[in-house]
């Protein structure tokens, strides 16, 4: 995945989402209220749409947003991940993606591919680990 020249959030904002993100039903009642204003702001300021593609404008519109119960599909989320995360927080990566696995389904398994891609991505950009690399 091609790095943005600037990334959409800062590093303290990425980190901030991974530990907002929930991992269980509590977790996403104690977020859902915060989330809810975050879907009236995004209302005010959104273009009335006249689109007839309204599936493709949605994913559009989903891969610009902030994640707030998943980043699966958060294109932006996953650039800003890359370029603004050190090494070290890979562990954060890892651990967000170990609480991800809940069940076997679609989701899951979304959530997993992008919290890779993301681990991916801070190895390739800070080329971490190049004992285990193949020269």
């Amino acid at each position: 995945m091609p790095s943005p020249s600037t990334p959409k959030l800062s590093r303290q904002e990425v980190l901030k989402i991974f530990r907002r993100i929930p991992h269980a039903e509590e977790q996403t009642e104690a977020v859902s209220g915060e989330y809810e204003e975050y879907q009236k702001q995004l209302r005010k300021t959104a273009p009335k749409s006249t689109s007839k593609d309204y599936s493709s404008e949605v994913t559009l519109d989903l891969a610009d947003e902030d994640p707030f119960f998943r980043i699966a599909g958060y294109k932006r989320f996953e650039e800003s991940a890359i370029v603004t995360m050190t090494g070290d927080e890979r562990s954060v990566v890892r651990e967000a993606r170990r609480k991800a696995v809940v069940g076997v389904s679609d989701e899951t398994l979304y959530a997993c591919f992008a919290y890779t891609r993301i681990i991916l991505g801070l190895i390739n950009r800070l080329d971490l680990d190049r004992k285990f690399r193949k020269h």
